[in-house]
């Protein structure tokens, strides 16, 4: 079932340092974020872990072991669910996670993730049919003669007219950064491994080369800038704790990345090609999108998705000067935080968040088309 409510929002601006909770007037009148509309998917329960969109407008779905597949005004179209299978449960403890999607030239559909075995992870590459229907699932063997105790792919999309996997593996001494770089049939393994162990990591694609980000200790974030060959271009150290990669609107800006310490004030990061900062890391406040993700915008402000109290959006100046907030879910503590989040364009998103309410109607995922307003 689906429950479709429009909500048409005008003049609620709010502060992201002063953390309101009522849709009064904030200091930036000029400024505000409308949700257009909403859909509730009752029936599916996943927390989000990725939101791709296709080229037919349509979106594809992520979380855990189970993955759906929407049309562009969020109908569900399809369902697919990674259980095991007879061999894999009678082997002991089995599961399945889907971190990423991925379109592939015929219309199939490639999920990159791991599935765990006894508390063992494996890298996981799974195909599927235009329907839904499983295709192939199948692992990668790590290049050389390396043999990985652990090993997953965290994110996986398009980049230079391929499809590249970034992911992680231990061979039981070291760590491993790890990319595997497809064709667009999902073929042609090409690998390249990066001697930064990077438990968690989020890769921000450009013309020429990622940036990957790693916690080598608990008090730093280490940054690694590979081309598409595998060579590593730049690297970096700064303190934190946690780190979100903003993604561009557009393809000259430069790299962004917002830093935390702990559960602290997050701190904007602007980056040249060298990795250098440009100018002063920025305060941006008690917004936290840790577990969300964010958008860097032509005019240099940024629209990070994630919680303030309950989940929000918030619309942070280039200063780190708080334009507005539109918070969730707030009556109903429901929602932790807007976990995903796709650009229509500079002005225009598609978020989801999934809400675990009291209330057993409210419960379940939430697309909401969002729009930025300035005036």
């Amino acid at each position: 079932m689906q429950q479709t409510r429009a909500w048409f929002l005008a003049g609620m601006f709010l502060s992201i340092l002063g953390g309101c909770h009522n849709h009064t007037a904030s200091s930036n009148p000029s400024y505000s974020i409308s949700v257009d509309r909403e859909i509730l998917l009752r029936e599916v329960k996943i927390s989000p872990t990725a939101l791709t969109r296709l080229k037919d407008g349509g979106f594809v779905i992520t979380g855990g072991a189970l993955t759906i597949r929407t049309n562009d005004r969020g109908a569900v179209l399809w369902k697919y669910s990674s259980s095991p299978d007879r061999s894999e449960s009678a082997q002991g403890r089995f599961s399945s996670f889907a971190y990423g999607a991925a379109l592939l030239s015929d219309g199939r559909i490639l999920l990159c993730g791991e599935t765990r075995l006894n508390g063992w992870a494996s890298n996981a590459i799974t195909i599927l049919d235009k329907e839904g229907n499983l295709i192939e699932r199948r692992t990668v063997a790590p290049p050389s003669a390396r043999s990985f105790k652990n090993s997953g792919f965290v994110k996986c999309f398009p980049w230079n007219d391929r499809i590249s996997l970034v992911g992680y593996g231990n061979d039981g001494a070291a760590g491993y950064s790890w990319i595997v770089s497809l064709n667009e049939a999902g073929e042609d393994e090409r690998q390249t491994l990066s001697p930064l162990p990077m438990d968690t990591m989020i890769p921000i694609p450009s013309a020429s080369y990622l940036v990957l980000a790693g916690l080598p200790d608990e008090k730093t974030i280490a940054l690694r800038q590979v081309g598409p060959d595998g060579s590593v271009t730049a690297t970096a150290t700064m303190p934190g704790q946690l780190s979100l990669f903003l993604r561009p609107t557009s393809t000259d800006a430069p790299t962004f990345i917002v830093t935390y310490a702990g559960r602290g004030e997050g701190k904007l990061h602007a980056l040249d090609v060298a990795l250098h900062d440009i100018q002063s890391p920025v305060r941006i406040g008690d917004f936290d999108a840790s577990q969300g993700c964010g958008y860097a915008l032509m005019d240099g402000s940024i629209l990070p998705f994630g919680r303030q109290t309950y989940a929000a959006i918030g619309w942070i100046d280039k200063s780190g000067k708080p334009l507005a907030v539109k918070q969730f879910d707030e009556t109903r503590s429901g929602s932790y935080s807007m976990s995903q989040a796709v650009a229509l364009s500079d002005s225009a998103f598609v978020a989801i968040r999934y809400n675990v309410s009291t209330n057993v109607n409210e419960q379940g995922l939430i697309i909401s088309w969002i729009t930025l307003h300035t005036s």
